[in-house]
């Protein structure tokens, strides 16, 4: 049988070169960085042989001049074949000699300078702890590594609980001379000062009792090879999953425990192979009381040997074991081909009845089913006993919080706890026994069953919701090819503001092109938020419903509210590259901090204590929201967020003059036409449409080839922060063209990208959108105000005219403003005081009685201030022909 490479390479890390060469006569001296010593090959009277302990390679450099691994220095010095040399080695390995703690594990690097017990120094700790969270900042920034996660069946939350990190070479220019000789002792730099765990996945083994990660295992990313630190393999993996709990699964490698803790499942820990039960494992299930070990090992020969060997060990400690076989290769391939939590603990319950079956005495899952009272309560009855359970839901698989009542004739008990927990379980049965006085013994048995009910009943539940799920998002191969050809339409800009008025939104060109741009800028890594701000009426909401209504609804997040800490506890991807919508201001008056920072850093962190269920104490749990996500607010108040906020966001405006509202009223008079009733059913086909389009949309980069000849207006500060929105929004067209466009791939070491480049028509785009929206920032009025102030010189040049006065000189009162602008009394009272605090009007306070009156402060042809500055496409055009530049783009601006 041909032996694997990972046992290969397994055993080569457990084996000393040294001590196998000392074993068949050969005496080494240290001697600068390597062993030497005489050659047994050949009649040898000087030290020639040199043993490279660090890279496992020994070398003559006398008459024979040959050299290898371990295995060739077997197999030369016995006469034997590679097969053997293998059989030698692993009969003589620690592991085989049950001292596992011995086993020494070099990838590249030296041997630390551990203290005498085999401990890591306060140092190493110091530098291991921070190189662990190094590597998991870089883990977040790395999709590349965070998919290959995925694929192994590694979730989100797993990365962030066990702080799992990605070795991208980039730490070693980040160390000082002190943290560069801890981490060469450590082996996670070699003799070169390169990193040894490059391009692999690193997870960190941590001390069951401090919780500090002593160790890392690796594994890289691409290649077949996976690699410990230093020194003896020191650590455990999840050693709170064998906490509060009676029974562990135990898998052969990190990432099956880690699949399987991704599922649901938290009573998991593993070894470090088939070699790899180590002491500090073994003592760490018997500390915290552990009766039973699931064996869940990879289903081939080497690990039904390893499986006989655990149980062997765990026997030997007072541990109980049966081995479990799973329907794949390892516990990662069963959760990567879609096992679920219900699958596994199926598949152990029948196994486990299974055994029953043989002779054991294992209890039997009860036959007794839950039925569903009116009220939507779960009952369960055995015998003189009924349990009724209440909130019951189908998410959160690592818990099984519920209400639970035990009735026993006239007497009950009623708790709210979660049954995955045994303390909790426990405490129910030992006060249910003296409430209802029955057995503490028989209470536990009926959770048992009750569990197994009520998980069964979860997996009904979230296969009904995973249905509704992939019925929403699923395409046909027609709907597809639909899809497609939209996206590929030469006029798409003019089809998208058509089909914002199919679906009944009458609103501005650019307003509505915009708000379509934000939307599709969630697939971009800066992508724009929105804020729509128009008085009560105008159509925000309606604007906001119709950019929702063309989002797919799996990547759509709307809230009425939001607390001031709600999207810090959120999953950490929950938001990444969907869009954010909130009804209103006032919903977000509580989290306007955390929006602000997720729109301009992309990123919410935070640090916060809880109390460990465990211990009692109070412990520092650290959570991260990644985007990018867009966000959409609406307000009816110029003055809804404070400057710095609202600095944050596009402002869209709605059209409120008379002639838009003649054609909003003239719209929904049309909605109740027959040709009105026909667009409205063709509604739906035509948001499905932009739905399809959207998830085909893939979230590439964005190269522009003409940026360094682009120019912003430099006069005021905020052009710092409007500048990068400008460039977002020409990232949105082309990323919306991108099936128009060639899509290009660029290579730099071993990063990878694909990407479209900016072609001139969106530029031509970019600029008249951000002529008039980007460019209403200019203006220190705010949209209704400055509404307010226009309505009102209108209305000082009409009387004007007739009493033969300059316009500066008509006094108004608030009711004649009223009357002549049809502003509600609020907003004329409200903006009217912006407008005097800014001069732009005079308050006039008037004695007796009299109400007071309002003055124009100046020239009545005051200048709007607007975005000037931008370079146009006919400008860029001469600029690329000046320079000499050769590049393709096309003269048909889209839309």
């Amino acid at each position: 049988m041909a032996i694997e490479n990972e046992d290969i390479l397994a055993l080569k890390q457990t084996i000393s070169l040294a001590e196998v060469v000392r074993s068949r006569g050969v005496e080494l001296k240290k001697k600068g960085r390597q062993l030497w010593g005489l050659c047994p090959f050949h009649a040898d009277t000087e030290p020639s042989f040199a043993v490279d302990e660090r890279k496992g390679l020994w070398n003559c450099l006398g008459k024979c001049g040959e050299g290898g691994d371990v295995f060739s220095f077997v197999m030369k010095a016995d006469g034997v074949g590679f097969a053997e040399a293998f059989a030698l080695l692993e009969e003589g390995s620690p592991q085989r000699r049950g001292d596992a703690e011995q086993a020494e594990t070099r990838p590249v690097g030296s041997v630390p300078h551990t203290t005498d017990d085999g401990r890591l120094t306060k140092d190493e700790l110091e530098y291991l702890e921070k190189a662990v969270a190094y590597y998991h900042r870089s883990l977040v920034k790395n999709e590349k590594a965070i998919e290959y996660l995925k694929s192994r069946g590694v979730s989100p939350e797993a990365i962030q609980v066990f702080r799992l990190g990605y070795v991208d070479g980039s730490l070693r220019g980040k160390l000082n001379p002190d943290g560069k000789a801890n981490l060469e002792w450590l082996g996670l730099l070699n003799e070169k000062g390169n990193e040894t765990m490059y391009g692999s996945v690193v997870f960190p083994l941590v001390d069951a009792g401090t919780m500090q990660p002593v160790g890392l295992y690796a594994r890289h990313t691409q290649k077949q090879q996976h690699l410990y630190l230093s020194g003896k393999r020191r650590g455990v993996f999840n050693p709170a999953g064998a906490k509060e709990t009676e029974e562990v699964v135990l898998t052969e490698s990190v990432i099956d425990a880690l699949a399987l803790w991704s599922i649901g499942l938290r009573n998991v820990t593993c070894s470090y192979g088939v070699n790899g039960l180590t002491n500090e494992i073994l003592a760490s299930l018997q500390e915290s009381r552990v009766r039973r070990v699931v064996l869940m090992l990879d289903a081939d020969e080497s690990g039904q040997e390893a499986a006989a060997k655990f149980a062997e060990k765990l026997s030997a400690i007072g541990i109980e074991s049966r081995v479990v076989d799973l329907p794949a290769k390892d516990a990662s391939e069963f959760v990567a081909n879609g096992g679920t939590l219900e699958d596994l603990l199926e598949i152990i319950s029948t196994q486990r009845r299974g055994d029953a079956e043989e002779g054991e005495e294992t209890p039997t899952t009860d036959n007794r089913q839950l039925t569903t009272l009116p009220d939507g309560t779960r009952a369960l009855t055995f015998d003189n006993r009924e349990y009724r359970v209440r909130g019951l839901t189908g998410v959160g698989l690592e818990k099984l919080k519920i209400n639970l009542r035990l009735n026993a004739g006239n007497l009950f008990h009623l708790d709210t706890l979660d049954l995955y927990q045994s303390r909790n379980r426990t405490n129910f049965a030992q006060t249910a026994a003296k409430m209802c006085r029955v057995n503490e013994s028989v209470v536990n048995a009926d959770l048992l069953v009750l569990i197994e009910n009520l998980e069964a009943e979860r997996l009904e539940m979230r296969k009904s919701e995973r249905s509704e799920i992939d019925t929403g998002a699923a395409m046909t191969d027609a709907e597809k090819q639909s899809a497609l050809s939209f996206l590929k339409d030469q006029n798409l800009c003019g089809r998208i503001v058509e089909d914002f008025r199919r679906c009944g939104l009458v609103g501005e060109r650019s307003t509505v092109l915009t708000a379509y741009l934000g939307a599709v800028s969630r697939k971009l890594q800066e992508p724009l938020a929105l804020l729509i701000v128009a008085r009560s009426g105008a159509g925000k909401s309606a604007l906001q419903d119709a950019i929702c209504n063309f989002v797919p609804p799996e990547e759509l997040v709307r809230v009425t509210r939001l607390t001031g800490q709600a999207l810090f506890y959120k999953d950490p991807y929950s938001l990444q590259r969907k869009m954010l919508v909130i009804a209103e201001d006032e919903g977000a008056m509580q989290a306007v901090y955390s929006l602000r920072t997720l729109a301009s850093d992309q990123r919410l962190s935070i640090a916060a204590t809880r109390t460990d269920p465990n211990t009692g104490k109070l412990a520092t749990e650290h959570y991260e929201v990644f985007g990018p996500v867009v966000i959409v607010i609406t307000t009816t108040s110029a003055e809804a967020f404070d400057e710095e906020t609202r600095s944050r966001f596009v402002q869209l405006s709605m059209n409120e003059s008379i002639e838009q509202t003649r054609a909003i009223l003239e719209r929904q008079r049309h909605q109740h036409s027959l040709p009105g009733v026909l667009e409205k059913a063709e509604s739906e086909e035509i948001k499905r449409l932009h739905h399809n389009a959207q998830r085909m949309l893939k979230p590439l980069a964005v190269v522009n080839p003409f940026v360094e000849y682009l120019t912003y207006p430099s006069e005021r500060l905020i052009h710092r922060r409007e500048q990068r929105k400008y460039l977002s929004l020409i990232n949105s067209i082309a990323l919306l063209h991108q099936y128009q466009r060639e899509i290009k791939t660029a290579r730099r070491g071993e990063v990878e990208i694909e990407y479209v480049e900016v072609e001139l028509s969106d530029i031509a785009l970019a600029n008249e959108l951000a002529e008039e929206i980007l460019g209403r920032a200019m203006d220190e009025l705010a949209p209704p105000v400055r509404g307010m102030f226009e309505a009102i010189r209108e209305a000082c040049r009409e009387k004007a005219a007739e009493l033969n006065i300059k316009p500066q000189d008509v006094q108004l009162t608030r009711r004649e403003i009223r009357e002549a602008t049809a502003w509600s009394d609020w907003q004329v009272r409200m903006y009217c005081q912006k407008l005097v605090e800014m001069e732009y009007l005079w308050a006039i306070q008037s004695a007796n009685g009299k109400p007071s009156v309002y003055q124009l402060t100046g020239d009545l042809e005051s200048e709007v201030h607007t975005l000037r500055g931008l370079m146009s496409v006919d400008e860029l055009r001469e600029k690329l022909a000046v320079s000499g530049k050769q590049l393709a783009v096309k003269a048909t601006a889209h839309g």
